[in-house]
């Protein structure tokens, strides 16, 4: 979509989390942001691309996925995490510390392809975006269900500097993102 909308547009993608991600927008070092984020300064534009909810992702033919799961069977697994700092805790996490309980994790890594690779040749499962499952288990050769318990959704937004978002090319990069997203 990008080549058909924006021909002469070229794109480099950097990884950068919560409040670097916010500074590299804010002092011109990247254009635009696209992820997680809380409030933002007067000087950020966020643009809320939609809710995103949770997956688990395991191996085809792994037994997780097999079968309805309940709480018990999702505590049970081998789990390995997305933090993009090294954490041991996460999204998930959370949200079963709420109702007393914990899963094991066996194992963190920083990226939700690098732990789509290691769960497609193990029996480790994964708790991952929706969309992200949804667009490369295909190509993991993964499968996916619905967790057991709720997750909160979180939002998706896309963060712009407000002195540089009324750019032409900005604009119309930002609107291709846009129905990129939809």
């Amino acid at each position: 979509r990008l080549a058909a909308g924006a021909p002469r547009a070229g794109i480099s993608i950097r990884f950068a989390v919560g409040a670097a991600a916010v500074e590299a927008v804010r002092n011109g070092e990247v254009d635009l942001a696209l992820g997680r984020f809380g409030a933002q300064p007067d000087d950020i534009e966020p643009l809320r691309l939609g809710a995103e909810g949770y997956l688990l992702g395991a191996r085809r033919g792994h037994p997780a996925v097999a079968a309805p799961l309940d709480l018990g069977g999702y505590l049970a697994l081998e789990h390995l995490l997305v933090s993009f700092r090294g954490d041991f805790r996460g999204t998930a996490d959370l949200a079963l510390s709420r109702m007393g309980e914990r899963r094991r994790i066996s194992a963190s890594v920083p990226m939700f392809l690098t732990a789509f690779a290691l769960v497609r040749d193990s029996d480790l499962v994964v708790t991952a975006p929706a969309r992200l499952l949804h667009a490369f288990a295909p190509a993991f050769g993964l499968e996916f269900r619905t967790l057991p318990f709720e997750i909160p959704e979180f939002d998706v937004q896309l963060l712009t500097a407000r002195s540089r978002a009324a750019a032409e090319g900005r604009a119309r990069f930002v609107s291709l993102v846009r129905a990129a997203w939809a």
